[in-house]
């Protein structure tokens, strides 16, 4: 299989370097031309369709972070793609801005086996911030990733390169075979923040396995009621910032 990088961000070298070493996909075969063309025309048609559905509560949203702390709206951060491919993904910002520099320092508390850092009760995620994770809002503008070819509405969540940078399970590789998506089956799996990450690269692999068009369908179908529901987060303890020398990923990566 031959393999083209995109034009790479910056800091992004080592994730080149650590693909290309780890790049052999056993058991991939890559979809048909026309299925892989009525994904992309799903795609399309959903991220449009959802972009200007959602636009006003957007707006709503942007000017509320705005008018809390006066710093910037979008949150933006290097993320791994197809076959290694580096983007940047784009979220509402639902945390501090200082939120990288203080990663070091809650590392401890991390929550997740393997790679990933999540924890319940991030210090980080701001009033505003905690009512657009509540019903997935924070991750609209990744519509416009979609728009961009960049991510596909339903694939393996895109790793950030911190997360990236830990990944030790080689027999997971093939989950970067495909495009990111802005849901998959392990958003709609219940329990899933408490699952560890060898059952969420396993359920990857799955949806690689068996993907198809009437399944990314009734997966994006399956995702709505999982945003929409009343299941609230516990409630973030606010901390001093404490900054650190090593900025690191934050939550924001899931």
């Amino acid at each position: 299989m031959s393999i083209s990088w995109s034009r790479p961000l910056p800091h992004s070298a080592f994730v080149t370097a650590s693909f290309s070493g780890r790049a052999v996909l056993p058991g991939f075969a890559e979809a048909g031309f026309f299925t892989m063309a009525a994904k992309r025309l799903f795609d399309l048609t959903a991220a449009l369709c959802l972009l200007a559905a959602s636009m006003p509560l957007m707006l709503a949203a942007a000017l509320l972070i705005k008018l809390e702390d006066g710093g910037p709206v979008l949150f933006r951060q290097a993320r791994v793609g197809k076959l290694g491919s580096v983007f940047t993904i784009y979220k509402l910002r639902s945390m501090t801005v200082d939120a990288e520099t203080r990663q070091g320092v809650l590392e401890r508390q991390n929550e997740m086996d393997g790679p990933v850092f999540k924890i319940g009760d991030d210090p980080r995620v701001t009033r505003v911030g905690y009512f657009l994770r509540l019903w997935n809002v924070d991750e609209l503008p990744q519509l416009v990733n979609v728009l961009r070819g960049q991510m596909s509405m339903v694939g393996p969540r895109p790793m950030s390169l911190r997360d990236f940078s830990r990944f030790q399970a080689d027999w997971a590789m093939r989950r970067f075979a495909v495009k990111p998506g802005l849901t998959c089956l392990w958003q709609i799996t219940p329990g899933r923040n408490a699952m560890r990450f060898k059952e969420w690269m396993e359920l990857d692999l799955r949806y690689i396995d068996t993907r198809s068009f009437l399944g990314d369908l009734l997966i994006c179908l399956k995702t709505a009621p999982v945003c929409l529901s009343l299941r609230r987060p516990r409630a973030p303890q606010p901390t001093p910032a404490i900054p650190v020398e090593s900025p690191e990923s934050c939550r924001e990566c899931a």
